[in-house]
This record gives structure tokens, C-alpha cells and sequence, in this order.
């Protein structure tokens, strides 16, 4: 299949060379309804053309995709941060880019993490510690030792009164990689902890789903302070019996059949106990579902809104308004506590642990934005300023080369800076004539130099650092001042 970039080929002569061995289909969508493009068309091009209707998928969608498969899987070997996150995201959904650039930032985050830093070695070899010892220097060591989060580690040890630990890091360096090693292990335990219990807690919701924002907020420790869980707590407390089973059920279906998007296999035999009391739970409201049937009474908890009572009361010729619980019945208490026994329930499995300050988190952990800054946010004005102000970066030439005869634009830049807001245009002409006739060992006449002073203004102009004053006519309005 070939892919042509400029439509303008397809009326070359050389396309239709190639017809009688080659067979062409243009392949094209259109932005507008069928109707008009029906009209616009001849009865002779629209016997040529076959239509067929594609459902377009959102880029929002394959983000969320690409992001859950490549950072939010429990596969996933090495995390992005919450600060990195949040400009990929904000760039994405702000400024509209492709997916190949998200792509791209992706791969370049992992670039930075695994060329810059050496320690990512473990990233590849957490399951084989005699590999890893291997390939491992004294420089490796060293550098664990240097990591904030080591320090912290031998603080918390001096606090707990064990010094003869905190000694045995510092000095042996086997013993700094068994815990080098354990804080991996651990580290991929409390992920995928982390990420079963999203799990539960999206099956739990008709509206909630692992998405970058739950994740990140699971992975800061801040989904307590955002509510969401609460909600979801509260969702559950209001629910009927029927509701009630049907959520049960799927959050057990959850833990029996895991997720292949998040990278979570079956755990109903790790999660035997929190499975058993929620079949219990079930089973305890299916029985109590029937014995309602049969007396023809309905089941609803204390926290449903049709056991808020509105009562009136008249003082003083006021009417004053309250809520109040009605009376409940047998039933009714007796789902009440099923229902206050499966939030308990839910409420300790829901207890998530960040792992980002965890010991060792600089080796899996990525949360740098400079470098994705620099790269996919660049500042072109400190570079051209830079590439001005020292040109000898730029030109492939040596300084002592450069500083006898600077180029036109950066030597009438570097008079620019000297002067204040207003520029008289006779004065820069002087001081650039001058300066360009003591560097000039050739002789070049003074036209040729005027040629010169023309076109670095021009490329100033061009920049935006002057325009022509309204205050004085032979003279320029400074625009821009160095590092502003």
C-alpha cells in the first residue's frame, strides 16, 4: 500500500502511467454529511466510488489504553511519577496532540530513566539476584548508598534502635543488595495489592473505572482526601437488596476472573477469607430477600432515603422543619447490618498503601519533567537569545576564530542589550560601522556594511525584540530584555 502525504500527486502524470499495471483505490474520508458530498460529486465519479461508515475512536480512549497497558499494568516494570503524569496528561488534553506523541513522550521518559540512571539494572534482573551480582560494580553500591530514600532507611533504623542493621548496610555490600532486592519484591507485592483493590472498588461502581486519575491517585495517597472512595461507600449504603447481590456478585466475579487490561491474574485463593464473607453476605440477603417475599414486606436499610421522615413543627407561629428516621422494622434491621457488614468489609480491603516513598523507589520510579520539558515543551526564545549571546556554540568554528569577526546579527544584538527602551537607529549604525571596520581585516566598503546592519535588523524585527518607535521616527522600541 502506498501512502502519499501531498494530495497534489494524484494529478501528476505519473500516477496515471501506472494504471494500466497498477491498481489504485483512494482511499479518502470526508468531514461533512453524504448528502453534500453527493451533490458535489458527477454521476460519472460517484459510480466509482464505494462508501463505507467507520466509527471513529476517541483519542482520549487510546490514551487511557496505551497508558493503562505501558504504566498501570502490574507488568509494568518501571512507574512514572505523579508530577510526569500530570504534564503528560495536561499536554494531551490541553494542546490536543497525537498519540504518536504521546507515544513518543512515553518512550523518551524511559529513555531518560534507563540511560541516566545505572541502578535501573535491577528493573531487568529483580528475579535473579546471582544475575544481578554479576553485572554489579562497586560504583553501583555507592550509588545505592547515595539514594534519599537509603537514608531515610538507615534514619528509620537508628529510630527503631537497630544499629547493628543500619552498620551491616552502610559496610557489607551484599547485605545492602539482599535489601536492595527484598524492596523490589516487596515493591511488586504492593502494586499489584494496589491494583487489586482498584479493581474491587471500580466492579463496585456502575460510573468508576481504572483510569490515569484513580491510579495517581491511589499511587500518591490521596484518594482518601479526593473522596472517591467515599463515594463509593455511600453509593452502597443507599442500595436495595437487589443492587446490593448484584454488586456483591460482581465484585466477587472481579477477584475470580482478575483483569487482562490491568495485568491482575485470578486471586480468589489469596483473597479466600474477603471472598467467603462476601458469599456469606450474599447468601444472608438472598434468604432474608425471600422471607420479605413471603410476608410482602419490603427491605430497605436506615440509610435509604425512604426512611427519611419530613416532620413539621409550629413554635411561636413558625414551622421549623426536620429529618428524621422512620421506625424500622425486623427486616429492615436485619439488612441494615448486612449492609454495615459489608462496608466494614470493603472499607479494609480498600486500604490502599502508596508505594512511592517506599525504600529503593528512585530504581522504579521516574518523575522527572525537565528533561520532558526541554523536549516536548522547548523554549525557543532562551535558545535563540542563547545562540545570539554565544555563537561560537553554534557555529562550527573555534572562539578565537569567532571573536575577530562575530556574525552580523549577533555583534548588532550584543549593542542591542547596552541600550535602553528606545534605540536611536543613527547611534546603533555608528557604533555597528565602527566596530565591524576595526574586526574587518579585508577592507570591505561601507555599502557592504550597510547591507550587513540591514539584515541583522531584519532578523531582529523578525524575532520581535524591536519595532518602530511612535514616539520618535529615527528611532527603534526595545521589545525584549535578555532572561524576561
Amino acid at each position: 500500500m502506498l501512502y502519499f502525504m501531498e494530495i497534489s500527486f494524484l494529478a501528476d502524470k505519473h500516477i496515471s502511467s501506472w494504471r494500466d499495471r497498477i491498481p489504485f483505490v483512494l482511499l479518502f474520508g470526508i468531514a461533512t454529511s453524504v448528502d453534500l458530498f453527493h451533490d458535489r460529486l458527477s454521476r460519472r465519479a460517484t459510480r466509482c466510488v464505494f462508501g463505507a461508515q467507520f466509527d471513529v475512536e476517541q483519542t482520549s480512549s487510546i490514551v487511557e489504553r496505551v497508558f493503562t497497558k505501558v504504566v498501570i499494568s502490574a507488568d509494568a516494570r518501571l512507574r512514572l511519577g505523579s508530577a510526569l503524569v500530570s504534564s503528560l496528561m495536561e499536554r494531551q488534553y490541553d494542546h490536543v496532540q497525537s498519540v504518536q506523541a504521546f507515544i513518543a513522550a512515553l518512550k523518551y521518559s524511559y529513555m531518560c530513566h534507563f540511560y541516566a540512571n545505572p541502578l535501573a539494572v535491577f528493573l531487568g534482573m529483580s528475579d535473579d539476584p546471582k544475575a544481578v551480582r554479576k553485572v554489579l560494580q562497586d560504583e553501583h553500591f555507592e550509588a545505592l548508598r547515595n539514594l534519599p530514600s537509603f537514608r531515610l532507611r538507615i534514619q528509620d533504623l537508628l529510630e527503631q534502635n537497630e544499629p547493628e542493621h543500619a552498620r551491616k548496610m552502610l559496610e557489607d555490600d551484599e547485605k545492602l543488595l539482599d535489601e536492595a532486592m527484598a524492596s523490589m519484591n516487596a515493591r511488586d507485592h504492593s502494586i499489584r495489592d494496589m491494583l487489586r483493590a482498584l479493581h474491587v472498588l471500580a466492579s463496585s461502581s456502575k460510573v468508576l473505572s481504572v483510569n490515569v486519575q484513580i491510579f495517581m491517585e491511589a499511587f500518591t495517597g490521596s484518594i482518601y482526601d479526593s473522596g472517591t472512595i467515599t463515594k463509593v461507600i455511600n453509593a452502597i449504603k443507599r442500595m436495595g437488596p437487589e443492587p446490593l447481590l448484584e454488586t456483591t456478585q460482581k465484585i466477587i466475579g472481579a477477584i475470580q476472573e482478575g483483569n487482562q487490561e490491568l495485568g491482575l491474574d485470578p486471586w480468589d485463593d489469596d483473597a479466600a477469607d474477603f471472598v467467603k464473607s462476601m458469599k456469606d453476605i450474599q447468601v444472608q440477603t438472598e434468604k432474608l430477600v425471600e422471607e420479605a417475599d413471603e410476608a410482602n414486606v419490603p427491605i430497605r436499610s436506615k440509610y435509604s432515603a425512604q426512611h427519611k421522615v419530613l416532620r413539621t413543627t409550629v413554635i411561636a407561629q413558625k414551622v421549623q422543619l426536620s429529618h428524621d428516621s422512620a421506625k424500622l422494622s425486623h427486616h429492615d434491621v436485619e439488612f441494615t447490618s448486612l449492609v454495615d457488614r459489608l462496608i466494614e468489609l470493603l472499607r479494609n480491603y480498600f486500604t490502599i498503601i502508596s508505594p512511592q516513598n517506599d525504600f529503593m523507589n528512585e530504581i522504579w520510579l521516574y518523575d522527572h519533567r525537565s528533561p520532558y520539558r526541554d523536549v516536548f515543551t522547548p523554549r525557543p526564545r532562551f535558545v535563540i537569545e542563547r545562540a545570539l549571546s554565544a555563537p561560537h556554540e553554534y557555529i562550527d568554528t573555534s572562539i578565537e576564530e569567532l571573536s575577530s569577526a562575530k556574525p552580523a546579527t549577533a555583534l548588532l544584538y550584543e549593542m542591542y542589550l547596552e541600550n535602553g527602551s528606545l534605540i536611536n537607529v543613527f547611534d546603533l549604525w555608528s557604533a555597528f560601522s565602527h566596530q565591524m571596520s576595526s574586526d574587518d581585516d579585508e577592507g570591505n566598503n561601507e555599502r557592504e556594511t550597510l547591507a550587513l546592519f540591514y539584515r541583522a535588523l531584519a532578523d531582529l524585527k523578525s524575532l520581535g525584540m524591536v519595532k518602530h518607535s511612535k514616539k520618535k521616527t529615527d528611532h527603534l522600541a526595545k521589545l525584549a530584555w535578555k532572561g524576561l
